[in-house]
């Protein structure tokens, strides 16, 4: 029996329950959502911000990127991603900062909390506990605190239904983002609708994140995308590293094709270590077609096979959270193909170890 078809990989390599995570990605959805237009948060300051900068490393700050893919048809204000220890120069109190740390210990998340209040910035956290936690119930900010039942694995990577979709919600709930909730239940639909074609049960035959599993094994990817899709592609990249151990880049179109294109030539190797995973939307601009056409035949010019993913949501948001379901699948099932149980991130634990021991 084929190791993506046997229930015992499961029972062997799955020990913190990652793929359930998986499946639960509508669920996360739907709970997040409703949870934070219920929360008591001052409107009125909220609605009158003039930029948002969102803080956060890793998967709480993806809610973000995906924000900023779809900023051009739904964002209303400026909006700035940070990914460090400290807020931009003009943050104020015109500001929506918004802390988001799965464990709420984050340091870098942390201390751009600590910076939001000091400037007086309209501050709203978004975390499970910890520090971050604690910090808003002290000094009473508007946050998101919640239990995430949809996330067996533990694994905040494996909760980006919450950090994301909480995210999507409070900028909805301050009119600063055109989305309603017929668009989340859109979107939350059209996952459910597609388990039979991703989730265990379903064999390789008929389950395309298996496919697209075997199809990348042993080789280094690269994920191609463009538009509404890029924040979501860096989580199907983020997947890849953590779940499924493997070296994974992404590069978006129009911007590779200044540069990337003559980066294919060298070393000789890259016909064996490399693979192409273009993802394909009829939504995207004709031009951003156009591109995508010529680059795959750049690259396969090059003698560098390529793969293509077509992504079918109707709407560009219901795209987005249907590209992360297909990364939080094939991921795993890359994980099971190298006989790796896809939760534990050993590397990132001892970076962080060495770290604590050089700050204590």
């Amino acid at each position: 029996m084929d190791v993506l078809d046997n229930p015992q990989t499961v029972q062997e390599l799955d020990k913190s329950s990652i793929l359930e995570s998986a499946s639960l990605l509508p669920d996360q959805i739907e709970q997040a959502w409703e949870e934070v237009f219920k929360i008591d948060i001052p409107l009125t300051k909220l609605e009158k911000v003039k930029n948002i900068v969102v803080a956060g490393m890793g998967g709480s700050a993806l809610g973000a990127g995906i924000i900023d893919s779809l900023s051009f048809e739904a964002l209303d204000v400026p909006l700035e991603i940070i990914k460090g220890y400290h807020l931009p120069a003009y943050a104020d109190k015109n500001s929506l900062a918004i802390i988001s740390s799965y464990s709420g210990n984050t340091e870098e998340t942390v201390s751009c909390c600590l910076e939001a209040m000091r400037r007086k910035c309209q501050v709203f956290a978004i975390t499970t506990g910890g520090q971050l936690a604690d910090l808003a119930k002290k000094n009473r900010l508007p946050a998101y605190i919640f239990k995430a039942r949809h996330n067996p694995s533990g694994q905040p990577r494996m909760g980006l239904g919450y950090s994301i979709t909480a995210q999507l919600a409070i900028l909805s709930r301050c009119k600063l983002i055109r989305l309603s909730e017929a668009q989340i239940a859109e979107a939350v639909n059209f996952l459910k609708q597609m388990a039979p074609s991703v989730t265990f049960d379903v064999p390789s035959q008929k389950n395309i994140a298996k496919k697209m599993a075997l199809s990348l094994r042993n080789r280094m990817v690269v994920l191609v995308s463009s538009e509404h899709l890029i924040g979501a592609t860096h989580a199907f990249k983020n997947m890849l590293n953590e779940n499924s151990k493997v070296f994974a880049v992404r590069f978006s179109v129009p911007e590779m094709n200044h540069h990337l294109l003559e980066g294919l030539v060298h070393p000789a190797e890259n016909k064996q270590l490399l693979k192409f995973l273009f993802l394909e939307s009829e939504m995207y601009d004709p031009e951003i077609k156009k591109r995508l056409k010529i680059t795959q035949d750049v690259v396969e010019k090059n003698g560098i096979p390529c793969l293509t993913l077509k992504i079918n949501g109707r709407t560009r948001l219901t795209q987005v959270f249907e590209t992360i379901y297909l990364g939080e699948f094939i991921s795993c099932y890359l994980s099971f193909l190298y006989d790796t149980d896809p939760a534990p991130i050993p590397w990132v634990d001892y970076f962080k170890s060495r770290l604590k021991k050089f700050n204590s």
